[in-house]
């Protein structure tokens, strides 16, 4: 009979014009956000590397030869002592254990009933047909002693604890997708309200599950900072320039960039994880300097030029070609990080903020001179007239 440490390592073969440019950024956009929902969320292992680095291979080798590099781990917490010798409970953990056999990803299980049924397999000259958890109570309880009697004491203490109160199952997976573990971990409780009684807990942990808690509420606070920080520049720019139309010309570009860069990670097939909804975060407050710069300049050439189309030509001409080489020369800088070969944060990165450097750039120049000569707000014409 295999020990618990011999178990733990067998192999898990188990079974344009401006109105149609924006229309088009924001489908982009919009698909992006479609995009992600399924694939939401790698955030361990091989997922920030290169598949030709040697870690991604490294860790697909074992994945493919092994149960799986990644762990969940089940709880199961009886309300008294020996809860854990209960057969039906026993049961209901190998039928557990059953059903996570069936999930795409799951490559091997472990835990006490796989010992009590080799036990009892065992004990009947190894014949396949009582490799089962006994029915009888007192039955498993003498297979508990006599392992004690002649195991090491802390054979079962990653399975089990000294009272038999607690168990732990535990479950390799080939996987690091946090979307996948969310799915596991949501079948696993819908599976155990089936199968256990209310006199036993069960509970979902692990390195995999804490990575994907994890990573929901770190994108979710990225997401809910974008609308954050878009409201503190719409609010100081209103501020600033004592108008809310200015505030909301300010946010158009950092809008913009945000949904190119949402679409861009669509159409790329980058991951929406913690990296990448930090570097959105950053995203929107690119860009509100060129808005707020241009507005400026275009007020005070106004104020000076009764001639618009003048006044717009000098600013692009002057202010323009500064905002342009400043976008250009930031989204360089970020675009060395696309030599850092075989990690793809950095990678993302360079790809996410030298895109929305330039797009707000270009928003910035294009959006903002039309729409003032367009709608002629107030806070911008109020000499002139």
């Amino acid at each position: 009979m295999a020990t618990p440490e011999q178990a733990h390592c067998q192999l898990g073969n188990q079974p344009a014009t401006t109105p149609h440019y924006l229309h088009r950024v924001w489908r982009a956009g919009g698909s992006s956000l479609v995009w992600h929902e399924p694939h939401r969320g790698r955030q361990l292992g091989e997922s920030f590397f290169s598949e030709n680095s040697q870690v991604a291979q490294e860790d697909k080798a074992l994945n493919d030869q092994l149960g799986g590099t990644n762990t969940v781990y089940v709880l199961l917490e009886g309300i008294s002592t020996d809860a854990m010798k209960n057969p039906k409970t026993l049961q209901a953990i190998d039928a557990l254990e059953s059903y996570l056999h069936t999930r795409p990803f799951v490559g091997k299980t472990v835990s006490i009933a796989y010992f009590i049924k080799r036990i009892n397999q065992a004990m009947h000259g190894d014949d396949p047909a009582y490799y089962t958890i006994p029915d009888d109570p007192d039955l498993v309880s003498q297979y508990f002693l006599l392992y004690s009697i002649s195991g090491a004491p802390d054979d079962f203490n990653s399975y089990i604890d000294y009272d038999y109160r607690r168990a732990n199952l535990a479950v390799y997976i080939k996987t690091d997708s946090s979307a996948y573990v969310q799915t596991l971990v949501q079948e696993i409780n819908d599976f155990a309200k089936t199968r256990f009684d209310e006199t036993v807990q069960v509970r979902v942990g692990g390195s995999v599950p804490q990575s994907a808690a994890l990573s929901e509420v770190m994108v979710r606070g990225k997401l809910l900072n974008i609308a954050q920080i878009a409201a503190v520049v719409f609010v100081v720019s209103a501020l600033l320039f004592r108008s809310l139309v200015a505030g909301a010309l300010v946010l158009l570009p950092l809008l913009v960039a945000v949904i190119a860069n949402f679409g861009l990670m669509g159409i790329s097939g980058i991951l929406l994880n913690v990296p990448t909804s930090l570097t959105s975060a950053m995203a929107v407050g690119i860009g509100a300097d060129y808005a707020i710069y241009l507005i400026y300049r275009l007020r005070e050439e106004l104020a000076t030029n009764t001639d618009e189309l003048a006044a717009v030509r000098r600013v692009i001409m002057t202010a323009g070609q500064a905002v342009l080489f400043v976008a250009i020369a930031v989204a360089c800088g970020y675009g060395v990080l696309l030599l850092s070969f075989g990690f793809k944060i950095h990678q993302w990165l360079a790809i996410l903020i030298g895109s929305a450097m330039l797009v707000s750039a270009f928003a910035a120049l294009l959006l903002i001179p039309s729409l003032l000569l367009t709608f002629r707000p107030t806070f911008m014409f109020r000499k002139t007239q």
